[in-house]
Order: structure tokens, then C-alpha cells, then sequence
């Protein structure tokens, strides 16, 4: 954490992880196929933001359930509202396509779906969301006004990975 002259917490949220916050702060992160919820109280100004890699945890993966969406997001949802957040709304950014050419590449939509489905499951409103496409994105999520920035990567030439690939 980082925190500026105007008291505003900066927190770089990494892969597989999740930040909640009371205190006045930003949260940000890249998403290529990842997704981001993030969930806050717009009466309590408490929220916080999660960064999952794939859509459903494997039995033997129980362990790491940060990584999955299936159970990052009730983790999430969980931590906020022991926080105090009641009146919980969510955004969704991610799940971008980066390698369209790979057939059955499925978990970006996957990713999505999942997160749209236990928000709904848990009555939570998706106020908004920056989902899908086939280029990255940064976003910056100010939790105590549910205020979100994004920034759409720039996308590789077409050619990319034949020129790149080692």
C-alpha cells in the first residue's frame, strides 16, 4: 500500500487476490481473461475488489480458491459484508479473448458468466460492467463512491504471435 499526500490508499491488486477497504482508497489492476467484480456499499462507503484467473475450482485445487471465480466471488461478497456492506452493488471488467485463434477458448466467457451468476444468486445488482472484447484492460476502482476507471490495452498485430512465439 502507498499511501499519497491526500490520504487516498493506492493498493495494486495482483492475481488471485482481493482487497476490501473502509478507508478512502483506489484499487487497481490489469485484466487480459481475468475478471475483476468489484462490489461496494454506496451508503456505507466500504467495497472491495477481487482478480480470479478461471471460472470453477478443480476438487483438488481447494486450496488455492482465489483463483476461481466460483469461489473468489462468494469470498468477496462474504469479507464486504463483514465489513459492515449492506446494500451491496457490483461492476464486472475482463474476460477479454487475447488469442482468438486458439480454437475452444471458452473460460473468458466462462469467466463472465459465472461472475453474473452468483451476483444474481446472492441479489446483487450489476450496476455496470467492460467485459469481453479481445484486448486487455487497466481499471482503477475508487470503493467508497463505486467510481471505476478503465483503460483498454492497445491490441497486438495480427500477426503477433507467429512473429513472437519462441
Amino acid at each position: 500500500m502507498i499511501k499519497s499526500n491526500n490520504a487516498l490508499a493506492i493498493y495494486s491488486l495482483g492475481i488471485n487476490k482481493f482487497i476490501i477497504t473502509k478507508s478512502p482508497a483506489v484499487i487497481s489492476t490489469v485484466l487480459g481473461s481475468c475478471v475483476s467484480v468489484c462490489l461496494y456499499d454506496p451508503h456505507r462507503a466500504i467495497g472491495g475488489m477481487n482478480h480470479y484467473m478461471l471460472p470453477y475450482c478443480f476438487p483438488e485445487k481447494k486450496h488455492d480458491t482465489l483463483r476461481f471465480g466460483d469461489t473468489a466471488i462468494p469470498i468477496l461478497i462474504k469479507m464486504v459484508k463483514q465489513a459492515g456492506g449492506r446494500q451491496l452493488k457490483a461492476k464486472i471488467f475482463g474476460g477479454a479473448k487475447l488469442f482468438p485463434k486458439i480454437a475452444n477458448m471458452s473460460f473468458p466467457d466462462d469467466n463472465i458468466s459465472i461472475a453474473r451468476k452468483i451476483l444474481e444468486k446472492h441479489g446483487i445488482e450489476i450496476v455496470s460492467e467492460n467485459v469481453g472484447g479481445f484486448t486487455g484492460r487497466s481499471i482503477h476502482f475508487y470503493p467508497q463512491k463505486g467510481l471505476v476507471t478503465v483503460k483498454k490495452q492497445v491490441s497486438p498485430p495480427e500477426n503477433f504471435m507467429e512473429k513472437y512465439a519462441i
